[in-house]
């Protein structure tokens, strides 16, 4: 009896292995690629998107803020002017910004304040946020989402009340006052986004290990999504008076109906020199790895070879079952060829030239979706 028993739980172990999902390597083909005209540096990442099809990022010039609209084949649609400044309806420090429901939100971390403005940049509200940190948000219709850098791993804050509804603190919270307390060590700050259809917030790692968890919209973890990488991987380390340098194991994350994609972010190399700011890539090959959303399945890695090897940091703008849409900003020469055969120059605004001394370039690459593809 025992030796059927062994053989049933061998069949179903061998039988379980057999139907496991083979993980698919397939590499994305170039469409497009085009320069949003002065980008700014200030936070490049977190203040760029793409909404309804428009593509927004930010441009500065004296006192001005400037949010540009283009389609998604780089054509100019609009641009919004914000005066700088700490009074009603102005942006003093444009730390993120994202565009939800008709509304420009633009959070503004020196005012701990969240601005928003109508799509004609008409000063709409602003929301005070009651948590002394710095990182990522990301917004239902009344939930401000937070990921940290200082204490909070995840904390929800109710916007018309101004209040944190729930905060999961990291382990070492208490003793973390200030951004001196954590020089020296690791990146914790995690990239987060909001599943509004299946009502799920995803927080993906900055640092080894890999890792996105899987939250409801209380902060109740449901599940954890993990593989292994290997690359020429650093630690994301935070450096006074640079910022910081290292890997960006994931920088941002999109979904479709069926999958979760989590886009590798890069790498820098952050140094002061003649009081300006150095910067250099950390080269690896550029992926994006997918997950069932539902049971967390690592299914896919598509690797992108027009921007491989990678010597600087990307976002994931946009997915869609025909074409992905990746913000590269290049701090050595991965956009060079790139950039060279399709006619377009990188250009330097005056704000880098005074405060950096590296060719910065930037470019939207298009891609196909080959987990798609017939």
């Amino acid at each position: 009896m025992k030796k059927i028993i062994v053989l049933f739980l061998l069949v179903i172990f061998l039988f379980s292995c057999s139907t496991r999902k083979k993980v698919e390597n397939v590499d994305a083909e170039l469409i497009d690629v085009w320069i949003p005209e002065k980008l700014s540096l200030r936070n490049p990442l977190e203040n760029i998107g793409i909404y309804e099809d428009k593509v927004y990022y930010w441009s500065n010039s004296g006192n001005k803020y400037f949010l540009n609209f283009y389609d998604l084949s780089g054509s100019n649609i609009k641009k919004l002017e914000f005066e700088m400044g700490k009074g009603p309806g102005q942006i003093f420090s444009n730390n993120s910004t994202f565009i939800k429901n008709d509304q420009i939100n633009i959070l503004d971390l020196a005012r701990r304040s969240l601005l928003v403005f109508d799509m004609n940049g008409k000063y709409v509200d602003d929301y005070k946020i009651n948590i002394n940190d710095f990182g990522q948000v990301a917004r239902n219709q009344n939930y401000l989402y937070f990921s940290g850098i200082l204490k909070n791993k995840l904390a929800k804050i109710d916007l018309e009340n101004n209040e944190v509804v729930k905060s999961i603190k990291y382990k070492n919270a208490d003793s973390i006052k200030s951004f001196r307390d954590i020089m020296g060590k690791k990146l914790r700050m995690s990239s987060i986004i909001i599943d509004e259809e299946a009502k799920i917030l995803y927080r993906g790692t900055s640092n080894l290990p890999y890792k996105i968890e899987k939250y409801d919209f209380n902060l109740e973890k449901i599940d954890e999504f993990k593989r292994e990488i290997t690359g020429n991987f650093k630690d994301f380390i935070i450096e006074e008076g640079t910022g910081g340098s290292g890997s960006i194991i994931i920088s941002s994350m999109q979904t479709d109906d069926k999958y979760l994609y989590a886009s590798f972010g890069g790498g820098q190399v952050t140094e002061r020199k003649n009081n300006k700011i150095s910067l250099s890539g950390i080269a690896n090959d550029y992926f994006i790895s997918v997950f069932d959303k539902k049971n967390g399945d690592f299914l896919y890695e598509i690797n992108v070879p027009s921007i491989s090897p990678l010597k600087g940091v990307t976002k994931l703008l946009k997915v869609t079952k025909d074409k992905l849409f990746i913000m590269v900003v290049d701090f050595e020469d991965t956009l060079n060829d790139l950039l060279k055969d399709k006619n377009l120059k990188a250009e330097k605004n005056e704000l880098e030239s005074r405060f950096i001394s590296s060719d910065v370039k930037r470019a939207i690459v298009i891609v196909k979706n080959p987990i798609y593809q017939d």
